[in-house]
Parts: C-alpha cells; sequence; structure tokens
C-alpha cells in the first residue's frame, strides 16, 4: 500500500499479506484520514481499523465509495453467505 501526503509532500509505503486478497478497490475518505482497500478500511499510518467479515474473494462482485459529507461508507463486500448455494434437483413433471 502508499500514502501520498498531499499537504506535505511525504511518501509512505508498507507490504500486507491478506487472505482473502484484499484486491485493487480503494476508495479514500474526503480528508484523506482513510482508505478503504479491499474489505478493510486503514487510517494513515496504515493500522486496520474496520474489516467486514467473513469475507470471500470474489474478482466481479465488490465495490464501495465515500460520502464524507454524511459521513456513510457505502460498500458491496460479498461474504460466504452471499454466495449461491448450489441447486438441489428438481423433478419436472409432464401434463399428458
Amino acid at each position: 500500500m502508499f500514502w501520498y501526503n498531499a499537504f506535505n509532500g511525504t511518501f509512505n509505503s508498507i507490504a500486507w499479506t491478506t487472505t482473502p486478497a484484499l484486491e485493487a478497490r480503494v476508495s479514500v475518505s474526503g480528508d484523506g484520514t482513510h482508505a478503504m482497500i479491499g474489505w478493510a478500511q486503514f487510517n494513515q499510518t496504515f493500522s486496520m481499523v474496520a474489516e467486514y467479515p467473513n469475507n470471500v474473494l470474489l474478482k466481479n462482485v465488490t465495490g464501495h465509495a465515500w460520502d464524507s459529507i454524511n459521513n456513510i461508507l457505502y460498500a458491496q463486500i460479498p461474504d460466504a453467505a452471499w454466495l449461491p448455494q448450489p441447486l438441489s434437483p428438481v423433478r419436472i413433471s409432464r401434463r399428458r
């Protein structure tokens, strides 16, 4: 992860390994103090301050956006309960 502070020109970085992977979905708060990366929220010191529990990695279903004015984070993060369950066999009878 990289963090650039535009006010003082500082640049910081850190490496994290997570399971599942965080993926490359990044949303930054309006004041720049927090970033949502994948399923986890980080502050400017790279501390994980929140995470979505029981998440699963689906590359085509994930996204988030900050509403900094109302202090709301909108997110679509799949979890184990969301995964489609296998279909049970169904018997179809025809009318004669």
